[in-house]
């Protein structure tokens, strides 16, 4: 069975998450940079937030509807944002302020709406 077009969106980009992820965490781990500890943590939330892409794949596969990709997009734009911004900052670039803290409200959001979709009734 063919896995739907959403379903194969959130699947990849959580994908690139996870690899942005480690390859985040590697460059804090060996590269000098002028703040190791923004980038680590910007690794760190890739890495926590690819498996809510992958609740997102799962949810717009199992349900449809709207929700889970609602879900999906806010928590791509918060990783975008709130990752964005911490490994741009640790690499010693400059960044707008509220970037971050958009992007971490982003991720919330997200993340309530995925558990709004887990808990909505399935009429199935």
């Amino acid at each position: 069975m063919a896995m739907p077009a959403a379903s194969r969106l959130w699947v990849g980009l959580a994908g690139l998450s996870g690899a942005a992820g480690v390859a985040l965490s590697a460059a804090a781990a060996h590269a000098t940079l002028s703040d190791a500890r923004l980038v680590a943590t910007s690794g760190e939330f890739l890495l926590l937030d690819a498996p809510a892409l992958i609740a997102a794949a799962w949810l717009a596969d199992r349900r449809g509807g709207i929700a889970p990709n609602v879900a999906g997009f806010a928590i791509l734009a918060g990783v975008l944002c709130f990752c964005g911004t911490l490994a741009l900052r640790g690499m010693g670039m400059s960044t707008p302020d509220g970037v971050a803290p958009a992007g971490g409200i982003a991720l919330i959001v997200g993340w309530l709406a995925l558990t709004g979709c887990a808990i909505m009734h399935d009429p199935g």
